[in-house]
Parts: structure tokens; C-alpha cells; sequence
């Protein structure tokens, strides 16, 4: 598996909160239509950096399709487009965008 990028393109919510910040990772930001790629939420405080669960939601419906695997959310590519998923944990959210290409 590729080395997974952290990535924190937009937090919003309370700063504190005990478990930290919450942030997303995703493998890649471009998929193509039928492939997949992973994305988990984290809380970081400080070097700590703790999975956590968390709700999942898309901004475009049609684009791609969200899977939970466990604790990482398998985000598949069905169409070509530009969405932006988001977590949501402990009172904060955590979004990131993905690219869908042919």
C-alpha cells in the first residue's frame, strides 16, 4: 500500500476538546472511476495521534461512494468529479477533497 499522506485541508469545531484536533489521512487525493482509496480520522494531540470513529459524509452524491473497512473509510470512484468528504468526531469536523477521473 502506498504511503499515506496526512492531509488537513479544512477543521472546524471546538479547539478544546481533550482528544485533540481531529485530522484526516488519505492515501491519494486522485482516483479513477471503478478504483479506490482510503481515508481514516485521527484526533492528534502533540505526537499522539489516536484513530478514532467517526460519521462520514460527501458533499456531491453520485462521484463517489463511502465503505467503512473497519476504521478507515474505503471511498470508491463512480464518476468523474471533485468532491469533498468529511468526518465528523467529538464536536469537530475534518474534510478533504478527491478527485475523480476517467
Amino acid at each position: 500500500m502506498s504511503k499515506l499522506l496526512l492531509v488537513l485541508t479544512m477543521v472546524t469545531g471546538c479547539s478544546s476538546s481533550p482528544a485533540g484536533m481531529l485530522v484526516l489521512e488519505r492515501d491519494s487525493p486522485d482516483i479513477t472511476v471503478g478504483t479506490s482509496t482510503f481515508v481514516m480520522a485521527y484526533f492528534v494531540d502533540g505526537d499522539t495521534k489516536t484513530a478514532t470513529a467517526a460519521s462520514w459524509s460527501v458533499d456531491m452524491d453520485g462521484i463517489v461512494t463511502l465503505t467503512p473497512v473497519q476504521d478507515i473509510m474505503k471511498v470508491t470512484g463512480l464518476a468523474p468529479g471533485q468532491v469533498v468528504v468529511t468526518a465528523t468526531a467529538d464536536d469537530q469536523k475534518a474534510s478533504t477533497g478527491f478527485t475523480v477521473s476517467n
